[in-house]
């Protein structure tokens, strides 16, 4: 037979030595060109934190300029370590105002974006895995 032989993963030597890698080791692998300058974005008004629509657009426009764009209903709350490695420190500073990532998302959650003319229920909020220091 000249057909090919299948060969389990198991089946090669050292597959399983390697660790597997953490969603956050891979996205610093593939984004390594990308990573922010840091001071490179003007500071930002007074209280502008304070407002639950501009956080949910900086947190949207953090992927975006990743290169991740999301679905127009959905807000991911990253990670300590990601916002520190991309030197989004306003960012980071903006998510700790409102004490843990948990409470941010269930606030999140309450506030209603337009899309297309349309008013959306809210936003579906997702959490980035990994630890936060406040």
């Amino acid at each position: 037979d000249d057909e090919d032989e299948y060969v389990f993963e198991d089946e090669v030597e050292g597959f399983y030595d390697k660790p597997v890698p953490t969603l956050t080791t891979l996205l610093r692998d593939r984004f390594k060109v990308q990573r922010r300058q840091l001071g490179s974005e003007p500071k930002k008004k007074k209280n502008y934190w304070q407002h639950l629509p501009n956080l949910a657009y900086e947190l949207r426009k953090f992927w975006d300029d990743l290169g991740m764009p999301l679905e127009p209903y959905l807000v991911v709350v990253p990670n300590e370590a990601l916002l520190n490695y991309y030197n989004a420190h306003s960012l980071r500073y903006g998510i700790s105002l409102y004490g843990t990532r948990d409470i941010l998302a269930s606030q999140l959650a309450k506030v209603k974006p337009e899309y297309d003319g349309n008013l959306l229920n809210g936003y579906q909020v997702s959490i980035m895995s990994g630890q936060w220091k406040v």
